[in-house]
């Protein structure tokens, strides 16, 4: 596995770039569970925590709008929550 960015303590919050047709949420939740998002958030933290020796802080999934006016949308994730 190859982070895009590593970040250095003490940020240790992680995130994905996404895409989707629309930021709405209800558009993102259906893209989320379409294509595993959370599952991918799992592997991130997991990952993260096994190569750096601490748990990452936090997670968030960053989604912009493949068309015009190419709007984005922070969605916080984390095991507890899903």
């Amino acid at each position: 596995m190859r982070f895009d960015i590593l970040p250095r303590a003490p940020d240790r919050f992680l995130s994905d770039y996404k895409t989707s047709t629309s930021i709405a949420l209800d558009d993102i939740a259906r893209s989320a569970w379409e294509y595993r998002w959370p599952l991918q958030a799992a592997f991130y933290m997991d990952a993260f925590a096994a190569t750096v020796g601490e748990p990452a802080r936090g997670f968030a999934f960053l989604v912009q709008e493949k068309a015009s006016p190419f709007a984005v949308r922070v969605t916080p994730h984390g095991r507890k929550r899903h």
